[in-house]
């Protein structure tokens, strides 16, 4: 159960969850032949992704007894909204349960400290802090969205490129037609 600050942490992981997949799921619309295919894919997607990528961390943590690895795999691998999501959630409660504990008497948050991580203030990039979560979620929804705004408006990169080297000889005239083509056709309608 969530309550205070963890409650509104869980809020954060939502939102952002949310702007990371929407230009996903758009993007993957194009990709496929039928949108709806595209976001079933995605679902599918997103659920396999999570349960291996949490499994592969918790074996981590659990069997192999490395926290050290655990946290860099929850680094690397939180450019994966799912996994960004479900291990913050996780990270919020594991954080919260622990405050918890070390609240109660005899324990001290000192004592606790020593025996695992538990922080008092989750805005940040140590892990269980929710900041590394936040970031490459928000990072991916916004590398999705310009790609998404690029594939809408057409834009290729060879008209990017001629756009900013102007005065560059180019092999063709970026419209797929070859330079040769382009000076006979002009001859022709020129009579």
């Amino acid at each position: 159960q969530y309550f205070g600050e963890s409650l509104f942490l869980v809020y954060i992981l939502i939102t952002t969850f949310i702007l990371s997949t929407i230009p996903i799921a758009y993007f993957a619309s194009f990709i496929f032949e039928s949108p709806l295919t595209g976001f079933v894919f995605l679902i599918a997607l997103h659920f396999i992704l999570y349960v291996f990528l949490t499994v592969i961390t918790l074996m981590t943590t659990f069997v192999l007894n490395d926290e050290e690895l655990s946290k860099t795999l929850q680094y690397i691998f939180s450019v994966v909204p799912s996994f960004s999501f479900g291990y913050g959630m996780y990270n919020v409660f594991i954080n919260q349960k622990r405050l918890e504990t070390c609240s109660r008497p005899p324990n001290t948050l000192q004592s606790c400290r020593n025996s695992f991580t538990v922080l008092e203030d989750m805005y940040t990039f140590e892990i269980p802090g929710i900041l590394t979560n936040v970031v490459s979620s928000l990072s991916i929804g916004l590398i999705f969205l310009i790609l998404t705004i690029i594939l809408i408006n057409g834009i290729h990169i060879t008209n990017l490129f001629h756009k900013c080297y102007p005065n560059r000889e180019s092999k063709g005239n970026f419209n797929g037609q070859d330079k040769d083509v382009k000076e006979e056709r002009e001859r022709v309608e020129s009579g």
